[in-house]
C-alpha cells in the first residue's frame, strides 16, 4: 500500500525520489513550502488508498527498531558469550573482595622490603663519601667554630637528607611501576 501511495505522490507532483515521496505523504501538514494544491492532492492520494500516515510511521520505526536490535546481537558480546581471557582470570583475583586486599598488602610489603634492601647499598655508599669528606676537612681546616660549623652542621645536615635520596627513588619508580600497571 505504501509503495502505491510513493508511487502516485512522485508521479502527481513529480518528484524523481520514493523515499521522499513517502516522506511527503506521511509528513505534509509540516511541510510549509508545500502548496494549498499540491498538500490537497497528498490527502486525496492518502484517502484513496487508505492510507494513514500515523500508522505508516509507527510501523516503520518498530521495524527499525528490530533491525536496530538485530545488528546489535550480532556486534555485542554479552557476559555469557565472552571467552574468559588470562586478564579477567587475572581480574577475578586482583578484584577480590578479600584476596584482592592481599594480595595489594603483600605487593606493598614486597615492595617496601625491596626498596630497604636494594637501597641499603647506595646509601652506605653516599654515607661513606660524607664520613670521609668530613674527615678531609677536618684535617684541612683549623679546629674553630667555622671547621665545627662546616663538618658538624652543614655537611652533617646535608649528608643525612642525601643519604635517604636512594630510598626515596626507589619508592617513586616502584609506585610508578605499579601506576602504570593499572
Amino acid at each position: 500500500m505504501s509503495n502505491k501511495v510513493a508511487y502516485e505522490v512522485e508521479e502527481r507532483l513529480e518528484i524523481s525520489n520514493s523515499y521522499l515521496a513517502i516522506q511527503y505523504a506521511t509528513q505534509v501538514d509540516k511541510l510549509n513550502f508545500l502548496s494549498s494544491a499540491q498538500k490537497k492532492t497528498i490527502y486525496e492520494i492518502n484517502k484513496k488508498y487508505d492510507f494513514d500516515p500515523d500508522t505508516f510511521q509507527s510501523t516503520e520505526t518498530i521495524k527499525r527498531y528490530a533491525d536496530i536490535a538485530e545488528t546489535l546481537s550480532q556486534c555485542v558480546i554479552t557476559k555469557e558469550n565472552r571467552p574468559e581471557t588470562l586478564t579477567t582470570k587475572i581480574d577475578k583475583i586482583l578484584l577480590h573482595k578479600v584476596g584482592g586486599y592481599a594480595v595489594f598488602l603483600g605487593i606493598l610489603f614486597l615492595i617496601f622490603q625491596s626498596v630497604f634492601s636494594l637501597a641499603q647499598y647506595p646509601m652506605d655508599f653516599i654515607d661513606q663519601n660524607f664520613t670521609s669528606l668530613n674527615n678531609f676537612i677536618k684535617s684541612v681546616l683549623p679546629e674553630g667554630l667555622l671547621s665545627n660549623l662546616i663538618t658538624d652542621g652543614l655537611l652533617a645536615g646535608i649528608g643525612g637528607v642525601v643519604v635517604f635520596v636512594p630510598q626515596i627513588a626507589l619508592l617513586f619508580a616502584f609506585i610508578s611501576l605499579l601506576e602504570e600497571s593499572g
